[in-house]
């Protein structure tokens, strides 16, 4: 089944699925950037506002299937960078993305063992419990270079965590990552603390519940690192009659 959604002004056709357009701020609160036309027998008609949950719930989905796929140095060897080196070319190049679990900031405002300090804490201690690193983010440049490759280069940003930044693009920037972490929390670490743990359900909600608190308050000027790291594998040697 499937919502038909218009919307006004030049498209003037159903449309399968809806595409918001503008900031992140006037996409959740908008009540009127579509209007239903009449739907065919069986399908359904959804509030514009859960269509737009329903992408970010699938968005956050995606990136976490490819975080996970990305991810080598969630292991204390690098057997999966050196067999992805051994797939490219002499020449070709690797690249790493990686997030920060540990919220930061430049002017105190995550304060020691405010919600934000615990969560990374938190973070950092099941990574362990579970024998996987989630400081990858500090780690890949210094794997990817144990793994063979050579001109290793690496990148870093602050992304904002919530719409605290006076800056008009980094303020949707970190609206859109309020929304990923909102959506993304509890499948994050439900498994982990209820198992490594040992909280109830019913606890970790109370957790998230102060996370999502955060996440809403201005004051604190919370932001995470991302790393981009790319190298390139070596050039095959040339032979003494090339």
């Amino acid at each position: 089944m499937q919502s038909i959604l218009t919307v006004p002004g030049h498209w003037n056709r159903p449309e399968p699925y809806a595409t918001f357009h503008g900031t992140a701020e006037s996409a959740l609160r908008s009540r009127r950037l579509y209007r239903a036309v009449a739907l065919p027998q069986g399908a359904v008609r959804l509030h514009p506002r859960a269509i737009f949950i329903r992408f970010c719930r699938r968005l956050a989905s995606v990136l976490q299937r490819s975080l996970r796929v990305r991810n080598p140095s969630t292991s204390t060897d690098h057997s999966i960078l050196t067999l992805r080196e051994s797939h490219l070319q002499p020449g070709g190049y690797i690249e790493q993305l990686e997030t920060s679990v540990v919220p930061k900031s430049d002017d105190g405002t995550v304060a020691p063992d405010s919600i934000f300090d615990q969560w990374g804490k938190i973070s950092v201690l099941l990574g362990e419990k579970f024998g996987k690193s989630l400081q990858t983010v500090d780690e890949q440049k210094a794997g990817i270079e144990a793994a063979g490759f050579i001109n290793v280069v690496e990148h870093r940003w602050k992304i904002p965590m919530g719409g605290w930044p006076s800056d008009k693009r980094y303020k949707e920037i970190g609206r859109y990552n309020q929304i990923h972490w909102d959506q993304g929390i509890e499948g994050w670490c439900m498994y982990l603390l209820t198992t490594l743990m040992e909280w109830s359900v019913e606890e970790v909600q109370v957790y998230l519940a102060k996370v999502r608190q955060g996440l809403r308050d201005k004051s604190i000027h919370a932001y995470q690192e991302v790393s981009l790291v790319y190298g390139q594998k070596p050039p095959r040697p040339k032979k003494d009659d090339e």
